[in-house]
């Protein structure tokens, strides 16, 4: 695969804000990429480049080798599925799918039969009469999304597409998107603020924060290998413990917490002793120790604690520990027949192996 999509050094200002900061970005044929990031970071900006409704201030975007910089877009053969849907309310859903097709000069016989095969992907064949209003939200989505795959484009954005959906809803969408992305091998540039989405659907994930890429990588690198602690608290949910380089051994680093806490990661390369850095360790790493747990030196960081909170969130328990110096931390539990029921108050031991705490700068 090639690149079919490439953003050179792009930059936009508004104003004094620089909403992009000099982005670069290749993205491969058939490949499911997520902007993710909070509000502001510039990852609506970015999208909004490529479809061409902004233009860059300095950078080129590229489409199959082709400068498109500063190409309508109407002209760029991109689609684009938008927050609000922005479906015209007083035409009826075939006339919403056909509208880019008719804006393309199409024959009326080839609209037709695109059409209905549009609303066959989407599986909402037989709607071709209804009217947006007549339409839940969720279907309205569909309809959307059928207008903007009807003419084939190169290149699928969406913009936050879910957002308005319940839970449910937005949870068993997103799948269907991933299926159609797949079915139709086309290139998708996902933007969302939810994570969870961009896990479940990305091929590759480009974290954004005050207009630049943090971050680019698979979700599993992103959510095990967090580049920075931006990327560490922004992705999942983890533990922060800050503290100095103490020493290192072998292949471990020894951090000591401003609380006097010894905790030992996996050997870290980007700072020398007395550095200032935190440690990530996610709440399902840990573990609630027994008398016969593992005793393997893997699991060096062991330590006392006092439960101070349970919170029961469905699958999962999460203990609130309260260690002897006083830092609290987070435990998930995955919830079963054979989870120990633990109490308000019990003191426990807690340990996490040495190649799950991450130190971060």
């Amino acid at each position: 695969m090639g690149h079919q999509l490439e953003l050179i050094n792009v930059s936009k200002l508004f104003g004094d804000v620089r909403a992009v900061d000099n982005v670069s970005l290749s993205i491969q044929h058939g490949e499911f990429l997520t902007l993710l990031g909070p509000s502001g970071s510039g990852k609506t900006t970015s999208l909004n480049m490529i479809a061409g409704f902004e233009i860059p201030d300095r950078g080129e975007i590229l489409l199959e080798n082709d400068d498109i910089t500063t190409v309508a877009p109407n002209n760029r053969g991109i689609g684009m599925v938008f927050q609000n849907y922005a479906l015209f309310p007083h035409m009826t859903v075939s006339d919403n799918i056909a509208f880019p097709l008719k804006m393309r000069k199409t024959p009326g016989n080839k609209i037709h039969r695109a059409v209905t095969e549009a609303l066959e992907l989407v599986k909402l064949p037989g709607f071709e009469s209804r009217y947006p209003h007549q339409l839940s939200g969720g279907q309205q989505q569909r309809i959307a999304l059928a207008r903007a795959i009807v003419f084939k484009p190169k290149i699928l954005l969406m913009d936050e597409p879910l957002g308005a959906l319940d839970k449910k809803l937005r949870d068993h969408m997103r799948l269907e998107i991933k299926h159609l992305q797949e079915s139709l091998d086309i290139t998708v540039i996902y933007v969302t603020h939810d994570q969870e989405e961009a896990l479940t659907m990305s091929d590759r994930i480009a974290i954004m924060n005050e207009g630049k890429i943090v971050q680019l990588d698979t979700p599993v690198a992103l959510y095990e290998t967090p580049a920075n602690l931006f990327v560490a608290d922004f992705i999942g949910e983890s533990n922060f413990l800050k503290g100095q380089i103490a020493e290192t051994n072998g292949d471990r680093t020894a951090v000591e917490t401003e609380e006097g806490l010894k905790v030992w990661v996996a050997k870290f390369n980007q700072a020398d002793a007395g550095e200032e850095v935190s440690v990530a360790i996610r709440p399902e790493k840990i573990q609630i120790l027994t008398a016969d747990a593992d005793d393997s030196n893997d699991i060096i960081n062991r330590f006392s604690g006092r439960i101070e909170e349970i919170v029961y969130v469905g699958e999962a328990r999460i203990y609130r520990v309260s260690l002897a110096a006083g830092i609290i931390v987070d435990v998930k539990v995955q919830s079963g027949p054979s989870v120990q029921n633990f109490k308000i108050g019990g003191d426990i031991t807690i340990g996490w192996r040495t190649r799950h705490g991450i130190a971060l700068k």
